[in-house]
C-alpha cells in the first residue's frame, strides 16, 4: 500500500518528527488483511493478543462454532436444549427426554434412591393406571434373601417315636415329668406366625389298680431359655389334678390308651420353639418294668397275643398369618 507524505518546504523532518494527520495523504481507501502482506513486508497477530471484545458481536444466545460435517469458517449455532445465562451453559429444563436417551443407557444407580429404612422395598406401580414408578413393601409372606424375592413356606417339624420308654410319674405339678422322648422344636420364620401342635400318642400308666388316681398332662412351649405353661385351665381347685388333658386309664396291664392332644398356639417371636409333653398325678409311680408311665407299651408287655405295641408321634406346623 504506498504512502505519500507531504512536506512543507524549509521542515526538517527527522525519526523523532510527528506527522498530524494533514501531512499525511492516504491514497484512496486502504484496508490491511491480517494474514496478507503490506509492501512487501508481513502483519501478523501475536498469540493471545485480541479480547473477546475484538470479535464481531454475536447475534443472540448463540455458540460459535462448526456444525457441518465438513471443514468451514465458525460460525453461530443455535440450540433448543441449552440454556444461556450471560456466563454460563446449561442443560435445559426437559430437554432429556426419552427419544435423547440410548437403549439401556441409564444405570440402576442413575436412578431415584429407594427408602429401605423400614424394611425391603419393590419397584413397581400398585395404583390401576399408567404411571411413574411406585415404591412397594413387602407383604407379610414375603421375603428377599441376596437379591431373590422369595415365598415364605410354612415349616414343619415332626418326631415319630418307634421305641418304648417308661417314666416315673411325680405329684408335684410345679415339677412334673417330662415325656423326653416327645419333645420337638420348631423355628418360625415371623413374630405372627402361630403353631399348631399335635401330640398323637400310645402308651399305658400302671398306678397299681388303684382307680382313685388321677393324672394330667402339661403342655408348654419354651423359647429363649424361657419356659411357657399353656392352656391352663380356669380356676382349678387346690387339690385337684389339672392340666391341657386328663390322662386316660385303663386298669388293664396288657391295654394300651391312644390319644391325640391339638393346640394352637402363638409364639409372638421368629425363633426355636421348643414344645415339651410332661404328666404328673394324685398319686406318685415309681419307674419298674410294670409300673409308671410307659410309651408305646403297655405296662405288662408280655409277648402274649393280647399285648400290643404302637408308635407316638409329634406334628409341629406354622401357619403364616
Amino acid at each position: 500500500m504506498p504512502l505519500f507524505v507531504t512536506v512543507t518546504p524549509g521542515t526538517t523532518v527527522s525519526s523523532t518528527t510527528t506527522l498530524s494527520a494533514s501531512t499525511l495523504n492516504l491514497l484512496g481507501t486502504p484496508s490491511i488483511n491480517i494474514t496478507g502482506s503490506v509492501d512487501g513486508g508481513t502483519l501478523s497477530v501475536a498469540d493471545g493478543s485480541l479480547t473477546l471484545a475484538k470479535f464481531s458481536p454475536i447475534s443472540g444466545s448463540r455458540l460459535i462454532g462448526n456444525g457441518s460435517a465438513v471443514s468451514a469458517y465458525p460460525a453461530e449455532l443455535s440450540s433448543t436444549d441449552l440454556a444461556f445465562t450471560s456466563s454460563t451453559v446449561n442443560i435445559g429444563t426437559g430437554a432429556v427426554v426419552e427419544a435423547k436417551i440410548g437403549a439401556r443407557a441409564v444405570s440402576a444407580g442413575k436412578l431415584f434412591a429407594v427408602d429401605g429404612t423400614s424394611g425391603a422395598k419393590l419397584l413397581g406401580r400398585y395404583t390401576a393406571s399408567s404411571g411413574d414408578i411406585e415404591t412397594l413393601t413387602l407383604g407379610s409372606n414375603l421375603t428377599v434373601t441376596g437379591g431373590a424375592l422369595n415365598t415364605l413356606r410354612p415349616a414343619v417339624a415332626s418326631t415319630t417315636v418307634l421305641n418304648i420308654s417308661g417314666y416315673t410319674v411325680p405329684t408335684t405339678r410345679a415339677t412334673p415329668q417330662e415325656i423326653t422322648a416327645l419333645t420337638t422344636s420348631i423355628t418360625t420364620q415371623q413374630a405372627a406366625s402361630k403353631v399348631l401342635v399335635s401330640f398323637n400318642i400310645s402308651y399305658s400308666i400302671s398306678a397299681l389298680g388303684a382307680d382313685s388316681c388321677k393324672y394330667a398332662f402339661i403342655l408348654t412351649r419354651t423359647v429363649g431359655g424361657v419356659e411357657t405353661e399353656l392352656s391352663i385351665p380356669s380356676s382349678p381347685q387346690s387339690n385337684q389334678v389339672y392340666g391341657i388333658k386328663p390322662v386316660s386309664m385303663s386298669f388293664y396291664n396288657y391295654q394300651q390308651v391312644f390319644d391325640s392332644i391339638q393346640f394352637l398356639d402363638s409364639p409372638g417371636s421368629a425363633a426355636a420353639v421348643t414344645y415339651k409333653l410332661k404328666i404328673y398325678g394324685s398319686v406318685a409311680i415309681s419307674s419298674t418294668p410294670t409300673t409308671g408311665f410307659f410309651l408305646n407299651r403297655s405296662s405288662g408287655d408280655a409277648d402274649v397275643n393280647y399285648s400290643t405295641r404302637g408308635t407316638s408321634q409329634v406334628i409341629l406346623q406354622e401357619i403364616l398369618v
